[in-house]
């Protein structure tokens, strides 16, 4: 709010300063009315203007002394028992109270006097305000006034004292002004001004001045407590301080010098010994003959700044390295004529350096071949070197638990385009069918290839695949071949310390031959789901179809067949009925099924291999549109209960088969097991 005072400078909006509210206490208020000439209320605000300097609290000071300091408040806040002095309310007899201003200047015979009344009148005008700028001149009293006025030098000290906010010091640099000793001759109390700057201690919530400049007739200089001549912390330049520039630079330049902060702290090395004799200061350790101003190009930190020219260091090979190639690299070890096992080391290392994810690691043949000669050589040099991570080694299944061990081995074919080309180095053909001499009717194929078979590992217990085979084959693998692959891929994974508990693959034709091949029966009367394991007859593997491929081949049967018969005595499942909920709200706004669009009906080769259009179709969500619109009676939804039955039945065989983490798995008493049991 604005000050109360009418006329008051502070009424111009430009103009921002700081107002107090007018006392509770009544005898207090009466006085401040007594004095400003108005009334006042409990929302009045009275502005600084009108009070001495000396009631306005501007600061706040810790302590007395040398090493107290001085914060300045958001706030200023008045002196208990303030009163208003009336400084800005315009007098009628504006003469009367110049003439009573200028009569009250001495007069000496000693001092040198300098006769300007305009000077003296246009002063009083612009500080005080007691005299309009529309007043004349003409009617003042000039006999009255002085004809010389004294001219004094002011030291520095004066200047600073006078205008200590004015000066422009850093940040985190405070002042004070107090009465005390200073100096080693005289010991007479002195006013003083001191210019500080805290830090706190290593370690403790401890807080110690480490410059100080005390400011009298002469300029004292403190670092730690230790004392400084001026010049040794100013140049040449700043010598010599005489105006409130000079000491302004002066502090600047104090405080971009660096310090020494000690040697270790006080408090927490007391039982510390020491092979020199320590000077104890402000919390710390200082060496007898430290210096205390460090260099400018040094640092009090020397670890802090070798370690960060090494980390400069490592950046810039850091990028040189991104800038090699496969190629340069190998062209470099060729012109420098590095042995050949020492090339592929080289070489993986790079390619292990370049690796965000070291999981996603993938090693030539040459290097796992060194690698299992160092292995049968000294299986515990092997472990010794991988575990320190000297060089990039492969993991073996001897470091894993086992529950890590455990897995299941998964295969699938992937189709191909036919294509040929030529190796110039072995001078062979690639894009031929190839099963590695695994099977003794496929040795010397030359039909082109046109399906890959791959065989992966996948744990149970963390996130690891590998895979393990890849067949180039002539169309897809018959179910006697896969049977065969199938178990020497087995036995290969427990020799090298592995568990295979599981396989899965889809319900292609050829992988059913191939279940019926390992004694896997499907029928209700005699049904087995697992066979025995090659590698150990106490064991079982237990074989499983992938339930994304069963969603797909029910879909495309119902899309082909258009109704599918659950039980001789109910309704079939029919598309039309999921058709319908198409066309219906094909042309709405308002979609009980809003994922659903043409892609789900009118399949080709490639909508027909995507599994979410299977899972969209089999949904709650198509459920519940069929079961909606059959209560609206629309047409073609007379008989879907068994459709919405089947597409529940489908969605929660799904729900329960598509599970990311063990603790959802199938367990005792759980609703999954209800699903099965209606599924039987």
């Amino acid at each position: 709010m604005p000050c109360c005072i009418p006329n008051c400078p502070s009424h111009d909006k430009y103009v921002k300063i700081s107002s107090f509210k007018v006392p509770i206490n009544i005898a207090l208020r009466s006085e401040w009315e007594n004095v400003l000439g108005i009334s006042l209320t409990n929302n009045s605000r009275v502005c600084r203007n009108h009070f001495k300097n000396h009631d306005v609290i501007d600061t706040w000071v810790s302590e007395n002394g040398i090493s107290k300091y001085t914060v300045c408040l958001k706030k200023p806040r008045l002196r208990d028992g303030a009163i208003p002095a009336n400084l800005y309310i315009v007098n009628n007899n504006e003469s009367t109270i110049l003439n009573e201003k200028i009569n009250n200047i001495p007069e000496s015979p000693n001092s040198e006097y300098i006769v300007d009344t305009n000077d003296i009148l246009s002063s009083i005008n612009n500080d005080h305000c007691y005299v309009s700028k529309s007043s004349d001149s003409d009617t003042l009293n000039k006999s009255s006034l002085p004809k010389r006025k004294k001219v004094e030098q002011i030291t520095l000290f004066q200047s600073v004292m006078s205008n200590t906010k004015l000066l422009n010091i850093p940040v985190k640099w405070f002042y004070d002004t107090d009465r005390t000793e200073v100096g080693s001759t005289n010991k007479a109390s002195k006013m003083v001004i001191s210019f500080h700057k805290s830090v706190s201690s290593k370690k403790m919530l401890n807080r110690y001045i480490e410059k100080q400049i005390i400011l009298t007739e002469e300029i004292f200089v403190y670092v730690f407590d230790k004392k400084f001549e001026v010049l040794d912390i100013a140049s040449s330049s700043l010598n010599k301080i005489d105006t409130n520039s000079d000491l302004e630079k002066f502090i600047k330049l104090f405080d971009s010098i660096p310090m020494c902060q000690g040697a270790v702290s006080l408090f927490q090395n007391r039982d510390l010994k020491l092979s020199f004799s320590p000077v104890e200061s402000s919390g710390m350790w200082w060496h007898s003959k430290c210096c205390t101003i460090l260099p400018k190009e040094n640092s009090s930190d020397k670890a802090s700044v070798k370690v960060g020219r090494l980390q400069n260091n490592l950046k810039e090979i850091q990028n040189q390295m991104k800038l090699v190639t496969q190629s340069t690299l190998e062209e470099m070890l060729e012109s420098s004529r590095v042995p050949k096992c020492q090339r592929e080391l080289i070489i993986e290392i790079f390619k292990a350096s370049r690796l965000k994810n070291p999981k996603n690691r993938r090693y030539s043949e040459n290097w796992l071949l060194l690698c299992m000669l160092l292995q049968i050589r000294s299986p515990s040099g092997y472990k010794f070197i991988r575990d320190l991570n000297i060089l990039p080694l492969p993991c073996k299944f001897d470091t894993k638990t086992e529950q890590q061990k455990q897995g299941v081995l998964v295969l699938d074919e992937i189709f191909l385009t036919e294509n040929i080309s030529i190796n110039n180095r072995s001078l062979t053909y690639l894009g031929l069918e190839d099963f590695g001499h695994e099977l003794e009717n496929k040795t010397d194929s030359s039909q082109k290839a046109n399906h890959v078979l791959v065989f992966m590992w996948q744990s149970l217990a963390e996130k690891f695949v590998q895979p393990i085979a890849v067949f180039a084959s002539h169309r897809t693998v018959k179910g006697v071949d896969l049977s065969k692959l199938v178990v020497k891929a087995i036995l290969l994974m427990e020799s090298s310390g592995g568990q295979v508990i599981g396989l899965t693959s889809d319900g292609a034709s050829t992988n059913r031959t191939m279940w019926n091949l390992l004694g896997i029966n499907a029928k209700l009367d005699s049904f087995k789901n697992y066979f025995e394991n090659p590698f150990d007859s106490s064991r079982k593997v237990f074989v499983f179809s992938d339930a994304p491929h069963i969603l797909k081949t029910v879909r495309n049967r119902l899309y082909k067949k258009k109704q599918l018969l659950i039980h001789p005595s109910k309704s079939p499942i029919k598309w039309e009925h999921y058709h319908n909920v198409f066309k219906i709200e094909a042309n709405s706004f308002t979609k009980v099924c809003p994922k659903i669009n043409k892609n789900h009906f009118e399949l080709n080769n490639l909508s027909k291999m995507k599994v979410k259009y299977a899972a969209q179709l089999f949904s709650m969500s198509m459920a519940t549109g069929i079961e909606f619109y059959k209560k609206m009676n629309l047409n073609g939804f007379s008989d879907s209960d068994e459709t919405v039955k089947f597409t529940i039945l489908m969605n929660n065989l799904f729900d329960l088969l598509n599970r990311k983490l063990s603790a959802e798995g199938i367990k005792k008493n759980s609703h999954d097991i209800e699903v099965f049991c209606v599924m039987c």
